[in-house]
């Protein structure tokens, strides 16, 4: 199984998955119209989702992969934050505008 990171944004959400030899990623736009491009993108059989928690930006994208049966987690970033800064590891993964 291959997970795949979504970054969500209020207007726009970053997916960060294993190409065949790096990392790519692809944008797209947060609202019903991205997220079925989404969904029409990847074949789900083999893919996991991972999103944070970032109030209701993500809450339709959520319903949507969940209510099409696409395995889907939901992260508290807090406790993430909390254990890097513990391990003091402190790189940021969103890709530099």
């Amino acid at each position: 199984m291959k997970v795949i990171r979504i970054d969500i944004a209020k207007e726009t959400f970053v997916v960060a998955y294993c190409g065949s030899i790096e990392f790519k990623i692809a944008k797209f736009t947060n609202d019903v119209k991205g997220i079925k491009k989404l969904i029409s993108t990847f074949e789900h059989s083999e893919l996991h989702y991972a999103m944070q928690s970032t109030g209701n930006y993500g809450t339709l994208l959520l319903y949507m992969l969940c209510n099409r049966g696409i395995g889907t987690t939901l992260i508290n970033i807090k406790p993430v934050k909390h254990f890097a800064r513990m391990i003091m590891y402190n790189i940021k993964s969103d890709q530099v505008n």
